[in-house]
This record gives structure tokens, C-alpha cells and sequence, in this order.
């Protein structure tokens, strides 16, 4: 039997999986543990080392390709991340990632000498752990190093040191575009921007498009890097052209796919099939519903002098039908303006009382966003919850259903990603 291999790197696990060639059905997965973050002087920094990721990644592919009759391998990695490297894969830096802040005093200085139209051609929101940011925030270290210098997104460096091909390596389009170095409109680098932030001598991978082939490893071809957003949302239960996706992990994230380029409040990402995802970030997830229950948890500690975890929390906290009046506004999530609490008399400020409010504000905002999108972009009939604990609890999943016009479907896979991968491999098959 013939597989394909799929690789989900995220920044806590990577993720292998086999499914049987041409279909979406997983025969055999395991995943090993992002390497940790190097213990650096400057705790802005969030950087790995690029030998322990290249080895860790190395193990996990030959272990996946033993014994196995593989076809193809597609991969996706974590977005906005960089390594740089001389001609032969030396590292000219560790692996700098997404969560890296070292650009959180300067990020406003290059944006100043960015023009609004740059801005909104990115393909993602401007943000310090871009690499364009952090590129930025590093020039000086960038002088300091002699000949040219090679960018590569994760997946590029590691099938390219592994291939032993080019040091001019792969990026796919989905990927290019969270690096903050893209231009959607043309389907290429702003050369305009790479030169304000890391000058003439970095050479940047070469961009994929569609379901181009990267490259290949012991004759087996390789197709990515993709953005694990865009494979994420791919890989959902029942997605198709009408589906808007909602992923409640620690924060909400809005997704919507588009025929065409469109500008607003969102982020227009490259998607596939020639698509476009409207992708609205910043949104209230389970960190609002964290506030309430890390109350109740420093309560308990202070009362007890014991400690009690989130989700022993969430199970003692006896449900209520409703909040009582309670009402609760998450502003207090990321940039919006500071959230409150209101409507409190003699009998609802309750634990139950509290939870329901937290849900329900969070929902109540959730609700606003999606109804937006669907004024944007005519055609959603479907919603699909995607995420952990929080997307399939019953609370949300009613007050979704009460506030919107939409069918809501909860995405029962675990793992979306490796499906979105499986499911690109079997649309190139055909």
C-alpha cells in the first residue's frame, strides 16, 4: 500500500501522519516535542536551536518513511519564522520564532516607513514577530556577518539541508505571506520592503504557488511549506466554499474563504485552488473564559491554601440556565479597551452566574464579528467550530445557534492540519 506523509510543525508538537494515497483515511501518527527555547540573556528572545530542530525533524521523518511505501510528503510548519544560513546550511542564526519580541521597540519605526498600500498587500497583519519585524530589529547583526546570507522558512531549511539542493529554498505562497516580506497582489517579495529591512545581501527562497512540488527527498516528491492556519482550516469537518471556520483555542480566529482580494478589517491570506481566507484574528477565546475561572482559583488558593487547575475549575463550577442579568464585555481581550463587569444585584454574582456571562459576552462578540464577515462575503451558510475544549462545549454551541442565521457544525477531527494536508494530496492526485 501506498502512503502519503504529512508533517504538522507546530511550537509544542510535531506531528506525523500516514494516510493511504488518494484518500483522507489515517492509518498510523505520532509526535514528537518541539525542541525548547534557547535560555538567552535577552528574554525577548524567542529563538531555538536549529541543529536540535534539523535532527529532531530528521528522526521523526525516517522513522514515518521505515517500512512505509511512501509517495509524497507534504508539510506545514508554524508561521512568521525564519533561519538564516550561509551557502552550505550553516546556521547564521537560531530558528527566530513566531512569539520572538525583540521587534516590540522598533516594529512602529519600520511601519512609519511602510505605505498603507504595503501594509495591506502583506497577506497578514503587521505585528512584531513578522520576520520583517524581527529582521529589522536584528540590521545590526545582519552588518556583522560576512558574504551573502540565505532566509529559509523551517520546512525549506530542513528538506534543503536534507536534499542537499540549493541553498535557495522553498516557501509556499501560504507561508511567504506571514512573513511580512509579500505582496499578494503580485504573488512575489516587495522588494521595496526586503530592501528597507535587510538590504540586497539576504536571498530569499523561491515562492510556490498553487500545489506546485517544492522538491524531493530519496526520489520522493515534497510539496509545502504551507501556513498551518490555511491547512488548519482545509482539514476542518465538512469545509467547502460556503463555510466560515471559527477556531476557539486561547484566542477566536475568523476564516473566510474568498474568490477574489478584498480589503477591510481582516487579513486577506493566500488560500488554495486559487482562493483567498479572510482571516479575522484578535477575536475573545478561551482566555476570556480563563479570567473568570483564575478568579475563582486564586479564591480557592487564598481561602484553602491549596491550589486548584483550570479544568477542576471548569468541572465543580455548577451551570446555571442563565447569567441572571450578569453581563460581562471581554475588552479587556488584546488591544480593545478595557471589558467590565455589569448588571450585578443581590443574587446573581454567583460562580455559575459568572462562567455563564463570560461565555455568553464572548459569544455576544463572536457573533457581531461573524455576522460582519457574512455581510462581506454573501454565500456562508455554515459555520464550523473548530478548537479544544471550548468549540464543542454545549453553552457556546447553543448560543451560537440562537444568534445566527447559519448551520453550526462542530469539526469532530482532532489534528485538522494533517487532514488539510491529506486532503491537498489527494486534490493533486486527481
Amino acid at each position: 500500500m501506498n502512503y502519503i506523509l504529512t508533517i504538522d510543525v507546530g511550537s509544542s508538537f510535531i506531528k506525523y501522519a500516514l494516510f493511504e494515497e488518494g484518500t483522507e483515511t489515517l492509518r498510523e501518527s505520532f509526535q514528537d516535542t518541539f525542541p525548547p527555547f534557547l535560555k538567552l540573556d535577552d528574554r525577548r528572545r524567542k529563538e531555538n536551536d536549529p541543529e536540535a530542530v534539523f535532527m529532531t525533524l530528521k528522526s521523526g521523518i525516517e522513522r514515518a518513511l521505515s517500512g512505509h511505501e511512501v509517495s509524497a510528503i507534504y508539510i506545514d510548519t508554524q508561521m512568521h519564522g525564519y533561519i538564516l544560513s550561509d551557502v552550505f546550511f550553516s546556521p547564521l542564526s537560531n530558528y527566530v520564532t513566531w512569539q520572538d519580541g525583540l521587534a516590540e521597540e522598533s516594529y512602529l519605526k519600520l511601519k512609519g516607513e511602510l505605505s498603507q498600500e504595503q501594509l495591506c498587500h502583506m497577506g497578514t497583519r503587521y505585528k512584531t514577530g513578522l520576520t520583517a519585524c524581527s529582521l529589522h530589529a536584528r540590521r545590526g547583526e545582519l552588518r556583522r556577518i560576512e558574504g551573502e546570507i540565505y532566509l529559509h522558512t523551517l520546512a525549506g531549511y530542513v528538506f534543503g539541508r536534507l536534499a542537499g539542493s540549493s541553498p535557495v529554498t522553498f516557501c509556499h505562497e501560504t507561508m511567504a505571506a506571514s512573513l511580512g516580506l509579500y505582496d499578494i497582489e503580485t504573488g512575489d517579495w516587495d522588494g521595496d520592503i526586503v530592501n528597507k529591512v535587510c538590504g540586497s545581501r539576504v536571498v530569499l527562497p523561491r515562492i510556490i504557488h498553487g500545489n506546485g512540488q517544492a522538491t524531493e527527498y530519496k526520489g520522493i516528491p515534497v510539496y509545502g511549506d504551507y501556513g498551518d492556519h490555511q491547512v488548519s482550516v482545509y482539514g476542518c469537518d465538512g469545509y467547502d466554499e460556503s463555510s466560515m471556520v471559527l477556531t476557539l483555542g486561547t484566542a477566536g480566529i475568523l476564516s473566510t474563504p474568498s474568490d477574489k482580494i478584498t480589503y477591510g478589517e481582516y487579513e486577506t491570506r493566500p488560500f488554495f485552488n486559487g482562493t483567498y481566507l479572510n482571516t479575522v484574528t484578535r477575536q475573545p477565546g478561551g482566555r476570556t473564559v480563563d479570567v473568570v475561572i483564575d478568579l475563582f482559583r486564586a479564591s480557592y488558593s487564598m481561602l484553602s491554601g491549596k491550589e486548584i487547575s483550570r479544568s477542576d475549575v471548569w468541572k465543580k463550577i455548577e451551570r446555571t440556565e442563565s447569567s441572571g442579568g450578569l453581563k460581562i464585555y471581554p475588552g479587556y481581550f488584546l488591544e480593545r479597551p478595557m471589558g467590565e463587569i455589569s448588571g450585578i444585584d443581590g443574587s446573581n454574582l454567583t460562580p455559575g452566574g459568572l462562567l455563564y456571562a463570560g461565555i455568553k459576552g464572548m459569544t455576544d462578540f463572536l457573533i457581531d464579528s461573524i455576522k460582519q464577515q457574512c455581510s462581506i462575503i454573501p454565500g456562508i451558510r455554515k459555520l464550523i467550530v473548530s478548537g479544544g475544549k471550548l468549540a464543542h462545549d454545549p453553552l457556546v454551541l447553543k448560543l451560537l445557534r440562537e444568534g445566527l442565521e447559519l448551520e453550526i457544525r462542530e469539526s469532530e477531527k482532532n489534528d485538522e492540519a494533517l487532514y488539510g494536508l491529506a486532503r491537498l494530496a489527494k486534490e493533486n492526485i486527481r
